[in-house]
């Protein structure tokens, strides 16, 4: 499948923000600090990366060119592994922003208590180790 056609697939799929620009054979950044369009660029290039695989996949299983059914089926399959991506990465922020919040008020109570560590970096690893701790405690506790 050409770029072209994969393209035209991917904006169907996934309309282009605002602040990106089709630039050769990906997306650019149409403004300073555009993450959306960064975003966007990397999951034209995971959704490249998978059709290209199909592709390979297909004709490895049959000398015939893949057929339009199956492209057009093809996003149905690759927009539920993108959903479940996406509700993966939603929960791993979720955890890493309790993680921080957790070491952080690890942090703040050293305050109270007269802790001696030898640098800042070794305070920040003790905080982080509790916060990793309490997680494990919460995840035993089914939270």
């Amino acid at each position: 499948m050409k770029i072209e056609q994969i393209r035209t697939l991917f904006e169907q799929l996934f309309p282009m923000p605002s602040t990106c620009t089709w630039c050769g054979k990906s997306y650019a950044a149409t403004a300073y600090n555009a993450w959306e369009a960064d975003k966007y660029a990397q999951k034209f290039e995971g959704f490249r990366a998978a059709i290209e695989w199909r592709d390979r996949q297909d004709s490895d299983q049959s000398s015939e060119s893949v057929s339009h059914e199956k492209i057009m089926n093809f996003p149905d399959r690759l927009s539920t592994q993108m959903r479940m991506a996406e509700n993966a990465a939603a929960e791993a922020s979720k955890i890493s922003q309790l993680r921080d919040q957790f070491a952080g008020q690890w942090l703040s109570g050293l305050g109270a208590y007269p802790f001696n560590f030898d640098s800042i970096d070794e305070t920040a690893s003790v905080c982080y180790r509790m916060a990793d701790a309490m997680l494990k405690a919460r995840e035993k506790r089914g939270e």
